[in-house]
């Protein structure tokens, strides 16, 4: 392996678990999604989508390419380029492969939102009404015959299957990420390649490397890291409240006294927690548990060991004496 093989593939283990990062943040954007009538939620998730899959591009083209010394601003200069039809188009030139219609599109989806859509809302000077929820009504009822929106913008109640459309998204990202993902493994496939250590990044191994019922995730790993993800969640959230440990965290927080929150609410609040987000009627519940306390100082102060990662309890240290 020669300097540049070297520097590059020690790069490559970075910037590839920045790209997992990118990806997993738009599958869990996709996933917290309840309608797509938001501009502003689905920006998060074509900005992070397309990043992500821009940066596997770059990096499966510098480890597919011949570079050393004499070449390497010329294929420097080839990666300065947000199309992801044209990097896609390089990698195939070099592996052939094919994707379905309907991946296709969702890349030249990204793309458009990447290139053209990303600062329209700077765009002072002229009226346009093209917007994320209009591009993505486009590829549903093109690729799929599905309208994503109401056809009457004054409709407010319409039947639409939300997580159906996710899991197709899902799919098409699944089946990207995995395809490149393959690629890659092929080339370093050889004994001790710096690359073979991505498994031990966190976001690369949400992606790719684990296994739920026996089936990898990278068959499916959009709709896969869901399912590990919540229920590693759930099975969480189930030990907290049954397990008899008497590990200082959890004595701890058994002590604290409750707040009055709304036990209707039990559902939501369990189903907001396993995804990994805080809805704004949660903060209103608190909040408004806040507004009755003598002291939300003394309440913060008190709360503090439970989310502290620095703080060890004596009983802890007992534990494993043990």
């Amino acid at each position: 392996m020669d300097i540049i093989d070297f520097n590059t593939s020690f790069s490559l283990l970075e910037e590839l678990e920045i790209a997992s990062k990118f990806i997993c943040k738009g599958l869990d954007e996709l996933n917290r999604l309840e309608f797509f009538t938001k501009n502003e939620d689905l920006f998060h998730v074509f900005y992070s989508l397309s990043v992500g899959i821009e940066r596997f591009q770059k990096s499966l083209l510098l480890l597919l390419w011949d570079i050393d010394e004499t070449n390497a601003e010329e294929y420097e200069g080839k990666l300065i380029t947000h199309s992801l039809n044209e990097l896609d188009t390089m990698i195939r030139s070099i592996k052939p492969y094919k994707f379905p219609p309907q991946d296709n599109a969702l890349i030249g989806l990204l793309q458009h939102f990447y290139i053209s859509m990303r600062y329209f809302r700077y765009t002072v000077s002229k009226y346009h009404d093209l917007t994320e929820k209009s591009a993505l009504d486009k590829y549903l009822f093109e690729q799929y015959e599905i309208h994503s929106l109401p056809e009457d913008p004054h409709q407010f109640f319409y039947e639409i299957d939300e997580e159906r459309i996710k899991k197709m998204i899902g799919k098409s990202v699944s089946r990207i990420c995995t395809k490149y993902n393959s690629l890659i493994k092929e080339i370093v496939s050889h004994q001790n390649h710096p690359l073979n250590e991505l498994c031990y990044q966190p976001n690369y191994a949400r992606l790719f490397c684990f296994e739920s019922d026996g089936q990898s995730s990278s068959s499916n790993n959009a709709e896969m890291m869901q399912l590990n993800q919540f229920t590693t969640a759930v099975e969480a959230i189930i030990f907290l409240v049954n397990t008899e440990s008497g590990y200082g965290h959890l004595n701890y927080l058994k002590e604290l006294e409750p707040l009055d929150l709304d036990v209707a609410f039990t559902a939501d609040y369990i189903n907001c927690l396993a995804k990994g987000q805080v809805s704004l009627c949660m903060m209103e519940e608190v909040s408004a548990c806040y507004e009755e306390l003598e002291s939300v100082e003394e309440r913060l102060k008190s709360i503090h060991p439970v989310f502290s990662p620095n703080i060890c309890f004596y009983s802890d240290m007992e534990n494993e004496e043990d």
